[in-house]
């Protein structure tokens, strides 16, 4: 096998007359758009339909009309990694993925281009689709070989020849094997148990090897030690909970164990990891390994506690700060945190470890009733903030969605002649048989899809309706599910790119990564140069795409893959040889493997940033209200419109170094937000604005009103702030 994958790449050229691929019509200009007219046929030959613009006349160049041309296209080479398509009449050389084109086309062309009753042609295909990874084709290639050249009757028939096919065969079993156990172990870290469980107890084991079948009974163990431990425990803390003779108690300690016998998952088993150590000792008494269980179960296994009376406070707070968070009106807050300061756990160094673990604050919303044949999908509405309209959203749980784990989310923003539910079927997959085996559902990620456009427009906007419209969605989602905040990623196709791009280094304190696919930046994009160092980005382009504006976008690549600014920037563009404005599904698994690698760093202590709309006001732990007008330029005053010119200064900069905090800002007022994360509470802080020394230095204390106000209009429970101040 090792002697198969270190060979070159198999790659089948075809040669292609110059009637075939004539180039006398020059080279093709960034176009429109096009779409497949005819697929390729058994001699790799297919028919697009190209748009784009061209000049009315000579000498009216910026005239310019739509047309749509047919243009003959036909491939020269195959290899595992791409296909190379040129064209008739005119220099256009195109690349396609080779995973995008299914086998049946695949194989059709390859068995035009060699010699089908040559047994070694017949093996570099099946070599073919061992190096493109696609190891099921490959071995139903094998399988058409052996039944061509294995009869007496055939041309070939050399014994020795046939029996090299054994080993194989056998390289082969051993690579689709290892791949769906790669797959089984994908899912299983996705949380979909449920969904691997009949495949680990049907798994293929004739030809896997000796680790590939430890690896699946290692799963298979986990899976029995899990139910023997579950249904033990619940016998076992029932069975404590009839030995608590005082009977408030135990009326206080009823619900938390109905709660956890009907929550307990693989997901939240290792909660009772300090009771699982203890539960055969003797001489520990009842109470406190029920205190064990109930505190592990409210505030994780690091944090558990043996006093029963506190475990059970620490239930009641989290009750309490849930009727906080998601009360309306001032005067119910006032009295939530009442009840919160009256609980022997209801310091903020008690709450801030309850808060992790909490399931979101409100309930999952009612499915409507015409997407009940759609597992997880949900079409829902903001609540109306305000002099805020609410804001319409689509989201896609993944399998088994289990509100106990988080999961990271991808806030996908379709195109302008799109719809949030084409976005979701684009990351997802769609609908078949009652469920979608897209890549967001296999990797165990929420997509959800904002109605960005509130005005109908099919171009972004850069408007406040625009954001508001995404973070707002994006809000009320951390409001209803369990969303892991570091691992937020913002994409978008085309003006939706545009908006992700945009939005992204607009608020870089919040995404792991931004992906926009096919956009242009315009506008404000250009200006915040600064903005976009700290969150990684990844573009995918055509190379002849005529949709984007190319000037603007090259600026801004330069800008942020320069070698000087290397250190920088954190910026991956790929640009496809030969394509247009499309979806590009090709690099979804380029995408997914990316964001497995990203995650956001919050807070960050030291960054400046540019910010020349009221509304980009909030960066990490600092906060900008009223901003001078001067510095502002609203969307529709943009200078193409007759407007001020913008400027490169920063409007926010922001250090800490030890225990001295140092911000500048021009804002009128300024709120920054600290936490441990930032500063050591134990010690004297120095917090200098503007360059002076302000009242608020010296040892400073949590603020548990504070710490409530971030989470409740952050709705960020994995890193909440513990106290503000105003300059």
């Amino acid at each position: 096998m090792a002697d198969i994958m270190e060979e070159s790449l198999e790659r089948f050229l075809i040669r292609r007359t110059a009637n075939e691929v004539g180039r006398d019509q020059g080279r093709i200009q960034p176009f429109l758009s096009y779409y497949e007219y005819e697929t390729f046929d058994e001699f790799g030959r297919r028919i697009v339909i190209v748009t784009g613009k061209t000049p009315t006349s000579a000498t009216s160049a910026t005239t310019q009309q739509i047309f749509s041309v047919p243009v003959e296209q036909a491939i020269t080479e195959i290899n595992p990694r791409y296909v190379v398509a040129a064209s008739r009449g005119m220099v256009w050389d195109m690349r396609i993925a080779t995973s995008s084109l299914p086998r049946s086309v695949i194989t059709r062309i390859l068995m035009n281009r060699i010699n089908p009753k040559n047994l070694e042609d017949r093996k570099g295909i099946v070599r073919f689709y061992i190096q493109s990874e696609r190891y099921s084709e490959a071995a139903e290639e094998l399988a058409a070989i052996l039944e061509d050249f294995g009869s007496d009757e055939s041309e070939e028939s050399d014994e020795s020849a046939m029996q090299d096919l054994q080993p194989l065969r056998q390289s082969i079993g051993r690579l689709e094997t290892e791949q769906f156990q790669q797959e089984l172990i994908l899912r299983r870290n996705a949380g979909q148990y449920k969904f691997v469980k009949p495949f680990l107890e049907e798994f293929p084991t004739e030809q896997a090897t000796v680790e590939t079948l430890q690896a699946v009974r290692n799963m298979t163990e986990d899976d029995l030690q899990y139910e023997q431990w579950r249904e033990r425990l619940l016998e076992t803390l029932y069975g404590y909970a009839g030995q608590i003779e005082e009977e408030q108690l135990l009326d206080m300690i009823t619900p938390i164990l109905d709660e956890i016998n009907a929550e307990l998952t693989p997901n939240t088993i290792t909660r009772f990891s300090p009771l699982q150590l203890m539960v055969d000792d003797d001489a520990m008494p009842v109470d406190e390994k029920l205190a064990l269980a109930v505190s592990g179960w409210l505030v994780g296994e690091n944090e558990a506690v043996m006093s029963l009376p506190t475990a059970v406070s620490m239930y009641n707070t989290r009750e309490n700060v849930r009727q906080y968070l998601t009360s309306n009106t001032s005067s119910e807050r006032e009295k939530a945190l009442q009840k919160i300061e009256s609980e022997e756990t209801g310091s903020l160094e008690d709450i801030v470890k309850i808060l992790p673990v909490m399931k979101p604050v409100y309930p999952i919303p009612r499915q409507s009733d015409a997407d009940q044949d759609q597992p997880g999908f949900y079409r829902l509405e903001t609540p109306a903030i305000g002099n805020l309209m609410p804001f319409n959203y689509c989201i896609q749980l993944p399998p088994e969605y289990d509100p106990n784990r988080k999961y990271p989310i991808i806030v996908a923003l379709h195109a302008g002649t799109m719809t949030p539910e084409q976005q979701i079927d684009w990351w997802a997959g769609e609908w078949r048989n009652g469920q979608r085996s897209g890549h967001a559902t296999r990797n165990g990620y929420i997509v959800v899809a904002p109605y960005w456009n509130v005005n109908g427009s099919a171009a972004y906007d850069y408007s406040a309706v625009a954001h508001g419209a995404v973070l707002y969605s994006y809000y009320d989602v951390l409001r209803h599910f369990s969303v892991d905040v570091d691992r937020v990623y913002l994409t978008g196709h085309s003006s939706g790119g545009d908006a992700a791009w945009d939005i992204g280094i607009s608020h870089p304190d919040l995404w792991a990564g931004v992906m926009p696919i096919v956009a242009s930046s315009r506008k404000y994009i250009r200006y915040y140069p600064l903005n976009a160092r700290y969150v990684p980005l990844y573009f995918v382009i055509g190379e002849l795409d005529g949709t984007v504006s190319r000037i603007p976008n090259d600026f801004n690549f330069n800008k942020y893959l320069m070698a000087s600014n290397a250190e920088n920037y954190r910026c991956t563009v790929v640009s496809y040889i030969g394509r247009g404005h499309e979806g590009f599904s090709d690099e979804i698994l380029h995408l997914f493997d990316w964001m497995g690698r990203q995650k956001r760093e919050f807070p960050i202590k030291n960054f400046e940033v540019n910010s020349l709309r009221p509304w980009d006001n909030f960066f990490w732990w600092v906060e900008g209200h009223q901003f001078p007008a001067s510095a502002m330029i609203d969307p529709t005053d943009w200078p193409d419109a007759g407007g001020p010119t913008p400027t490169d200064k920063p409007r926010l900069e922001a250090n800490i170094t030890l225990n001295r905090v140092q911000v500048k800002s021009v804002a009128a007022q300024t709120t920054v937000w600290l936490s441990p994360e930032l500063i050591d509470f134990d010690q004297r802080v120095e917090i200098q604005f503007n360059g002076r020394r302000t009242s608020a230095s010296g040892l400073i204390e949590g603020k548990l009103v504070d710490m409530l106000e971030d989470v409740r209009t952050r709705h960020d429970r994995q890193h909440p702030f513990w106290v503000k101040f105003t300059f």
